[in-house]
């Protein structure tokens, strides 16, 4: 019988109870042998039943006040025994029972250094902002028009991400990656050696992104895309995934100079990315072929949400400026 390596499922959770039950159940059907995964849950000290729920399902609960989920995340990391560590949310599921198992063997096989699906599973009965996130293969599309998206949208079959395939079979992409196009790999849905993942640490917060940028900067700059779906309930509103994106927006500007994967930047790629997404014109075109290939009218999110980030982007920016200035 094959052996295979632990596997730490790392999950910072508060007061999620409902979402947790759900996830908890979905990953205790995976295949991966039972006595090889661990699962750590990051509680922040839930007023609801979520530690209940949690130790019903066999986790290791370890509970601290700390309000930043990405603190208690590289707690979760500390504590894991596991060799491999995947890095989930409670509002994550596994759509193929064999994935976990399907990924370590590819990763076994291969000797990369990491791995994650192509897809975001989509469903057509879900909310319409998940179906446009499925759609696209992300939901900030200022990473889509950079070309940074770590997922292809789900009408893709050919690779349209950046980095070089090297390897494809029915299974999986293989892809290198150079320091300058590393997409926004590292985050839900991602499998990789613990040690590898203290690349990503800062201080005491876990900047997925950097995980896999100083791992390519060590020339470790092999990645596998599963082709396979992992599910993420997103959101169920775009005035939620707004107030997401402005949350996101903040701490990238809070912490870009601690980051290694930053966007390079200059005056002139602003002003051309402020104009393709606050212009409509490019956004309703890519919508619009979208749904030729995909009739769903959430396509047609893609324009006035473009337009909405881009207003975002250029508002943070703005105030980053003026504070750099009064210092």
């Amino acid at each position: 019988m094959k052996k295979y390596p632990t596997i730490t499922v790392a999950l910072p959770c508060y007061n999620r109870a409902e979402n947790l039950e759900r996830f908890l159940k979905n990953i205790r059907q995976q295949t991966y042998p039972k006595e090889c995964l661990e699962i750590i849950i990051a509680d922040g000290c839930s007023t609801d039943n979520t530690v209940d729920i949690a130790k019903k399902y066999g986790c290791k609960v370890i509970q601290d006040q700390t309000p930043d989920i990405e603190k208690r995340r590289k707690i979760s990391f500390e504590a894991a025994k596991g060799e491999y560590i995947f890095i989930v949310d409670d509002d994550n599921f596994f759509p193929n029972r064999d994935l976990l198992l399907h990924m370590m063997d590819a990763l076994l096989a291969e000797g990369a250094y990491a791995a994650e699906c192509v897809w975001q599973f989509y469903d057509r009965q879900d909310y319409p902002m998940n179906r446009y996130c499925a759609l696209f293969g992300c939901y900030d599309p200022a990473a889509y028009y950079l070309h940074r998206n770590d997922h292809m949208p789900i009408i893709s079959k050919t690779w349209t991400l950046n980095g070089t395939v090297i390897k494809e079979n029915n299974d999986f992409f293989k892809v290198r990656f150079n320091q300058d196009e590393v997409p926004t790999m590292g985050g839900q849905g991602f499998l990789c050696k613990k040690e590898y993942l203290s690349r990503g640490v800062s201080k005491d917060v876990v900047m997925h992104m950097d995980i896999c940028a100083n791992l390519i900067k060590e020339g470790k700059n092999e990645f596998l895309f599963m082709k396979d779906y992992f599910g993420h309930n997103c959101v169920t509103s775009k005035k939620q995934l707004i107030k997401k994106l402005r949350r996101n927006i903040k701490r990238y500007h809070k912490e870009s100079s601690q980051r290694t994967m930053v966007y390079e930047m200059d005056k002139l790629k602003m002003i051309r990315l402020g104009l393709v997404m606050g212009t409509f014109v490019v956004p309703l075109k890519d919508a619009v072929k979208g749904y030729m290939k995909l009739a769903d009218p959430a396509w047609l999110i893609h324009p006035v949400l473009c337009f909405q980030v881009a207003c975002c982007y250029a508002w943070n920016t703005l105030l980053k400026a003026v504070k750099n200035n009064e210092r």
